[in-house]
């Protein structure tokens, strides 16, 4: 018979990728190879392989493997199980030690017939006797055939009662493995597999599976011709190491095969099945800088494999080569790899017994660059976990669809509700799950307090201006405070976790809120470097924390904003130089005096803290020319200016802003269309081109130069 048999188990008290620092945690493994005289010679040579692929294939320098022979016991002494390859930290030198004894495998000491009893239960004992508790192990089964003791008299006095025997004995060892939490994963070959026997041995080993996702459950495959045999053997290593697979090309000698890193992946194995050692192969990163040889493990075998720390992200390529009569192997490349998400939570940090609150969470990538495509690419879910002592625990999903109360479908930023049971009491925990294949999310929980809510002495939301940048240039936004406090409050603005490949800097990084104000509002800008690449994005969070009272944190806004276009200087100076250019030469000063007059525009007074309007203008006739003047008298908005309290409008560059012009203190103040101008006395003027705005108030949402949405922190 054909098999192999590999261990990589995991302890059950926590899956592989559960809680995981990096994404690379180490696993003990056993490669179990059928080495029984039925076996031929090619196949053989596939299982040698396969057992390569492996060794080369693991991702962590921790990992540690061994590689045994079986088949079956019988009369002329011969054993039923022998150990090739002792158990082995797979660092550099490791892979290329294990790989090495893998080319020496051979049936010398071992008898015929398929013992899979005895190598389960020999693999598991070596593994638990000398593994680190809660250090993952699992099995996977490679096989052409099935269970045959009728040689073997441990098992009995005649073939019918050994094969009978061994059945029990097999599902004896079995339930050894589920207690070890020792998973099983069959990979069968050939047409006449008993797939339904294949899955009773993954059902019998261990189940759990990382984040509970179907591909890493135990389960068998089968492939019906030697083709199969590279993906196939990648998959299950791939889904028995709670990693994801990128398949690559196959090509024969002399070409250059290719493979994609996607940005998400934090660590990699490369790997190239030449089936040939005579086949060379160079690597280059996705920059096109070659990869040293001294990196590469399993050197002169059939299969050998790259460990990519940090991973670069991109089109990596393998040029293979080979002297003439070893050209005629088609070599594959792939990839298996695991990613490490950062989770950036906004929740409010206190709640009241069965309330329904909103939960947002951004995910980025070590990088710090947002993960837009979880779901479209690697078929993940987001979620959120409610913990703590006084409540069971609760889950809920979140959804970037644009469904209330996520605001923007496909931005990378997933939003739900999180209901507190009405027995909670005291602090409560929120947590972020992340599942998806070969990905994983930090694990680092937002404590909430659940009680009666207290009104804040400083409240603050925000919105940010635009959603694309050039190099040089700066995404504006602005912060709305109100302060029911008798001092004023000092509030820090920090950007926080921005793309590394974006210098980015936030400015002002401090604001004063008077004491007793309400729907002040503050303009910020985040800058970017001259030096930033387009397409990326800026990412990050701006976090808004009032330094008056303990550095409570206040709000918090996501950074979704893109680098597009070229470098914003000198192009932007030369550009606004040119348009006075040509205004000058194409307007005469009384067509300039025209254009200043904001025709149309309407005047509203509001009064501020109730949000309630007190008077409206009449629009700004057409045919007019220069500012146009205007007096606040008591309640009132009059046109011209008769009094201390006038002020003269009008349109200004870049389109869609005004400038205010106050003639009692001289101030002048840039303006958007509906953006409100205090004015004192608890009164601000709206100047808008639109009939129904309203400005930020009592329940009211803020408006100005959005893009025709409320982004609130």
């Amino acid at each position: 018979m054909f098999a192999l048999a590999i261990f990589l188990a995991g302890a059950p008290s926590a899956s592989p990728m559960e809680n995981s620092g990096n994404g690379t945690d180490p696993i003990d493994f056993a490669v179990v190879v059928d080495a029984s005289p039925s076996v031929p010679a090619d196949a053989l040579q596939e299982e040698k392989e396969a057992t390569a692929l492996l060794a080369q294939g693991e991702i962590s320098t921790g990992s540690r493997g061994m590689v045994l022979v079986f088949g079956g016991a019988d009369d002329s002494g011969n054993a039923a199980v022998d150990e090739v390859c002792p158990l082995t930290r797979l660092d550099a030198a490791g892979r290329q030690r294990l790989g090495d004894c893998v080319k020496s495998l051979n049936r010398e000491k071992i008898g015929a017939g398929t013992d899979f009893p005895s190598a389960i239960r020999q693999a598991s004992n070596r593994l638990a006797a000398d593994s680190s508790p809660g250090t993952p192990k699992t099995i996977f089964l490679l096989t052409d055939g099935k269970l045959d003791v009728r040689d073997d008299p441990a098992y009995g006095p005649d073939p019918p009662r050994r094969q009978a025997n061994g059945e029990k004995a097999l599902a004896g060892a079995l339930q050894q493995a589920r207690s070890a939490g020792v998973q099983v994963w069959p990979l069968g070959f050939g047409k006449g597999v008993e797939k339904a026997a294949l899955n009773a041995m993954a059902s019998g080993g261990y189940q759990n599976a990382c984040a509970g996702l179907p591909e890493a459950t135990p389960h068998a495959r089968t492939v019906n011709s030697s083709a199969d045999v590279d993906t196939a053997l990648l998959q299950t290593f791939a889904g028995a190491r709670c990693a994801h697979l990128t398949e690559g090309t196959s090509r024969r000698p002399s070409s250059d095969l290719h493979v994609t890193l996607p940005s998400i992946a934090t660590s990699a194995a490369i790997i190239v099945i030449k089936h040939d050692p005579m086949v060379t192969v160079n690597y280059s990163d996705p920059q096109g800088t070659k990869v040293s040889r001294n990196q590469v493990s399993g050197l002169q075998n059939t299969v050998e494999g790259l460990q990519v720390r940090q991973s670069a992200p991109g089109d990596w390529t393998a040029h293979i080569d080979a002297p003439p009569g070893h050209r005629d192997q088609t070599a594959t490349i792939g990839a298996i790899w695991q990613g490490v998400v950062n989770s950036y939570v906004d929740v409010q940090r206190e709640a009241e017994n069965g309330e329904k609150i909103p939960v947002s969470v951004q995910l980025q990538n070590q990088q710090g660059v947002p993960v837009t495509d979880l779901p479209q690419a690697y078929g993940g879910r987001v979620g959120v976990r409610l913990t703590g002592q006084s409540i069971q625990p609760t889950n809920a999903q979140l959804e970037d669809t644009g469904r209330e109360p996520d605001s923007e479908s496909g931005d990378g930023q997933f939003s739900g509700y999180l209901e507190i049971p009405s027995s909670a009491r005291g602090k409560l925990a929120v947590t972020i799950t992340v599942t998806a294949p070969g990905i994983t999310g930090d694990s680092r929980p937002v404590d909430i307090e659940v009680g009666p809510i207290e009104k804040p002495l400083v409240a603050a939301t925000g919105v940010l201006d635009q959603q694309t940048v050039q190099p040089g240039g700066t995404v504006f936004g602005t912060v709305q405070t109100t302060n029911i406090d008798s001092k004023p409050h000092e509030l820090r603005l920090m950007l926080r976790d921005s793309n590394k490949a974006v210098p980015a800097r936030i400015s002002p990084v401090i604001v004063s809120v008077p004491a007793g104000s309400s729907q002040e509002l503050h303009k910020f800008g985040i800058s970017v470097s001259d030096r930033a690449p387009e397409d990326q994005m800026v990412g990050g969070r701006v976090i808004v924390i009032d330094s008056t009272d303990g550095n409570k944190q206040l709000a918090t806004v996501f950074v979704g904003t893109e680098v597009t276009g070229t470098p914003s200087p000198p192009w932007a100076l030369i550009a606004t130089l040119c348009m006075a250019g040509i205004l000058l030469l194409l307007f005469s000063w009384d067509r300039y005096r025209r254009w200043l007059n904001p025709a149309g525009l309407q005047l509203t007074l509001y009064a501020k803290d109730k949000g309630e309007v007190l008077s409206k203008s009449q629009p700004v006739q057409t045919g007019q020319k220069g500012p146009y003047p205007f007096t606040v008298a008591g309640n009132e908005v009059k046109p011209g200016r008769s009094s201390k309290e006038s002020y003269q409008i009008h349109r200004w560059i870049p389109k869609g802003r005004l400038k205010i012009k106050s003639f009692l203190s001289g101030e002048k103040q840039e303006v958007h269309d509906g953006q409100p101008y205090d004015i004192g006395n608890n009164r601000s003027i709206v100047p808008s081109y639109r009939s129904s705005i309203r400005p930020a108030g009592p329940g009211n949402k803020t408006n100005g130069p959005t893009s025709g949405k409320d982004d609130h922190f």
